[in-house]
C-alpha cells in the first residue's frame, strides 16, 4: 500500500477508491450514453438532488465546494469535460475566496488533468 505521502503524488485518474459504487454507476453510465442522455440526466439529477440534500444540512461552505469538486471529477471520469471544466472552475473560485486552499490546489490540478486529457 502507499504511504501518504505517495498517494499525493498519486495520478488523479487512478484514485478511484474516492468514489462509491454508485458514482462509479452514475460514471459508467456518463460514458456509455452521455449527460445528455434521458436516462443519465435522471440519474445525475437524482445524485445531485441527495448529495445536496447532505450538503445543506451542512452550514460549512467547504461542504458546498467538495460537492462541486466531486461532481468535477465524476464528469471528468466519465470524459464529459466541459461539466468537469465548469464545476472545476466554480471549485476553484468558491475555494479562492473561503481561503480554503487544499480545494483550490484540487481544483487547479483537476483542471491541468483535463487540459492534458482534452489534447
Amino acid at each position: 500500500m502507499y504511504g501518504e505521502s505517495e498517494k499525493c503524488h498519486m495520478p488523479e485518474r487512478f484514485r478511484t477508491s474516492e468514489f462509491s459504487e454508485r458514482d462509479l454507476e452514475l460514471i459508467e453510465q456518463l460514458k456509455r450514453k452521455g449527460p445528455s442522455d434521458p436516462e443519465s440526466h435522471i440519474l445525475i439529477a437524482t445524485w445531485s438532488d441527495e448529495e445536496k440534500e447532505r450538503v445543506e444540512s451542512d452550514p460549512h461552505s467547504r461542504t458546498r465546494i467538495e460537492f462541486n469538486l466531486k461532481r468535477a471529477k465524476i464528469y471528468r471520469a466519465a470524459k464529459f469535460y466541459r461539466g468537469a471544466w465548469e464545476d472545476s472552475e466554480s471549485v476553484r473560485q468558491a475555494a479562492f475566496n473561503e481561503g480554503e486552499q487544499d480545494l483550490f490546489d484540487q481544483a487547479m490540478a483537476l483542471m491541468d488533468e483535463i487540459d492534458s486529457e482534452r489534447g
